[in-house]
């Protein structure tokens, strides 16, 4: 847009008649792309690249480590191998190890994927071990309930139809019938939270908590 508001367009045209460019071939887009990746990783101190999610995360640690032979891994989680596995033989292949965050994860990974590349999915769950805090400080564990004589269940998750909140709204409704006593809360923002606020108006006894993300 400045070169146009700076030249005429007659002396623009002039310049496409006698200079001939010639648009880059695959193996001069390859180089630069090889040179520009490398530069930054170089740049930032990167040995390793690890992406969360089989999908696009991963798909750019692949790329990355196939222009500079850096090595990769990644985690999966959940959509990004029930529902999305675009190229995912080819990263499991390729990946210096996976991350799983679940047993169910690597054992579904093992129904569809050859056992030589399972070997390499290692199960870490997300989430922490309170014990190693106790050690740490050494104090007993507190797990003292929000109200005495009463469970109490947390969800903390964005509002997501995938999320399946509103099962565990019905899951709460079956143990109000069987006269469980519980409290709930959930904490989370998302396009369902009109939807789940009418469940839970509905149901009248599900303790619900405001936005904290």
């Amino acid at each position: 847009r400045r070169i146009a508001e700076a030249f005429r367009p007659e002396f623009l045209n002039r310049i496409d008649d006698i200079c001939h460019f010639q648009p880059l071939d695959k193996v001069a887009i390859r180089k630069i792309a090889q040179r520009e990746v490398g530069r930054v990783l170089e740049r930032e101190g990167i040995r390793h690249l690890h992406a969360h999610y089989a999908t696009h995360p991963a798909t750019v640690a692949l790329i990355a480590s196939t222009l500079t032979g850096m090595t990769f891994s990644f985690t999966v989680h959940a959509h990004d191998i029930f529902v999305r596995r675009q190229l995912l033989r080819w990263k499991l292949e390729a990946a210096s190890f996976v991350r799983a965050i679940s047993q169910f994860n690597r054992e579904f990974l093992a129904r569809h994927y050859h056992e030589a590349l399972v070997r390499k999915v290692q199960v870490i769950h997300v989430g922490i071990n309170p014990g190693l805090y106790d050690r740490a400080t050494g104090e007993a564990p507190r797990c003292e309930p929000r109200i005495p004589g009463r469970r109490h269940i947390l969800c903390v998750a964005s509002l997501q139809h995938y999320k399946g909140i509103p099962v565990l709204l019905d899951a709460c409704s079956l143990l109000k019938r069987r006269q469980v006593e519980f409290t709930c809360t959930i904490v989370g923002e998302g396009p369902m939270r009109p939807a789940l606020e009418a469940q839970i108006g509905r149901l009248r006894y599900l303790l619900a908590h405001g936005v904290k993300e």
